[in-house]
């Protein structure tokens, strides 16, 4: 131990709405359905780019239109006029009108960002993706079995069942279709036929370092539409740890572990092969 450390006490109370926090592994959750930070986190979340990427909406001003019960769940964004807007800080005709062409050019989005935003707890950008490259549609989607989702490399048994219970809960699917019902209109998966025999298929890459010719989303992008997948970590489970310059501890970790490693030029390589 350190001298003169002290140990932390985890918190018990939600400092919002003063209920319970839960301990999950190395983070702490409140567990409450009326917790007003959470769930305005939750719409902010929702409205973000990486989700249905809604411009113009801060937190501040999602906070208020909870506040004022104008929104409370996703699909009020969805109903909201210019008369809701109205009186609100800020706000005059042009940012209204501005808000309100935002909102609805959001209900064009993609499967994986429609999955994203709902905060199904253990899923977010990546799981979603892994998701929707498994079963293609959201119908498929919300009755996937649990042991359809565990066989998902990187889908645990936690997060497997989070899936199952979130799309059988009634008002969660009354949810979704409201949100349908609204305009929401998710983008069709297109079937792509894989070579399953391909170098990238059906294995796990950590990228690291600096790509001379491509950015780090660019060539996650090759990857997985070669049937691979990405992830952040390296572990045993990862198959190649692809690395640039000023590689750091990641390819230290792949040396480490004995993950296999291949530099720019190897993976050129295997592009223009598969």
């Amino acid at each position: 131990e350190l001298p003169n450390a002290e140990e932390i006490l985890l918190p018990k109370i939600c400092p919002s709405c003063h209920g319970e926090l839960v301990k999950d592994g190395v983070q702490v959750f409140c567990v409450s359905s009326v917790c007003t930070e959470k769930n305005i986190s939750r719409l902010v979340y929702f409205a973000s780019k990486k989700c249905m990427n809604i411009e113009g909406l801060s937190e501040k001003i999602i906070g208020l239109l909870y506040e004022t019960n104008k929104v409370r769940h996703f699909s009020d964004f969805y109903k909201l006029k210019k008369e809701d807007f109205l009186g609100l800080e800020g706000f005059q005709d042009k940012k209204i009108n501005n808000v309100l062409t935002s909102i609805k050019k959001s209900k064009d989005t993609t499967l994986s960002n429609f999955i994203n935003g709902l905060s199904i707890e253990g899923v977010g950008e990546k799981t979603s993706k892994d998701i929707v490259k498994r079963f293609k549609s959201l119908d498929k989607v919300m009755v996937a079995t649990y042991d359809e989702l565990v066989q998902i490399r990187d889908i645990g048994e936690v997060t497997a069942k989070n899936i199952v219970n979130y799309f059988s809960n009634e008002e969660n699917k009354l949810e979704i279709t409201s949100l349908l019902n609204l305009g929401v209109k998710i983008q069709e998966v297109e079937e792509k036929d894989l070579d399953t025999n391909n170098f990238f298929y059906n294995k796990k890459f950590v990228l690291t370092g600096t790509l001379n010719d491509y950015t780090r989303e660019e060539a996650s992008k090759l990857i997985e539409e070669r049937g691979g997948v990405t992830s952040n970590s390296v572990s045993k489970k990862t198959d190649y740890v692809l690395f640039g310059s000023d590689a750091g501890s990641k390819l230290d970790k792949a040396r480490e572990l004995n993950v296999k490693t291949i530099d720019e030029e190897e993976f050129k390589k295997h592009l223009s092969e598969n």
